[in-house]
């Protein structure tokens, strides 16, 4: 298995239109993450738990492109299924 690394630093986000339930998600996300200029040095992790099909893939790669990535973090994905691989980096590429 190889490993993939993108630089999202030289990319520019698409526009997208979430579902309400999927702007919902990542508005919480950005409150409990609170990320920007004012971020907590605090370390925290969250689960974003969601029916099959709902776009969680979605919902998360939205939020990471436009939250975290964007205010430096590094995102490491993991997954126990290619097929899941292929579908992140598929809509890494369709959003950004």
């Amino acid at each position: 298995m190889s490993n993939i690394i993108l630089d999202l630093t030289k990319s520019i986000p698409r526009d997208y239109k979430p579902y309400g339930y999927q702007g919902e998600a990542i508005a919480r996300l950005d409150e409990y993450f609170a990320l920007g200029h004012n971020a907590p040095t605090v370390r925290k992790s969250g689960v974003i738990v969601m029916p099959t099909g709902s776009g969680k893939t979605f919902t998360s790669v939205s939020w990471l492109l436009n939250k975290a990535a964007s205010n430096g973090f590094q995102i490491i994905w993991l997954v126990h299924q290619r097929q899941l691989v292929t579908q992140a980096y598929e809509t890494i590429f369709e959003l950004n």
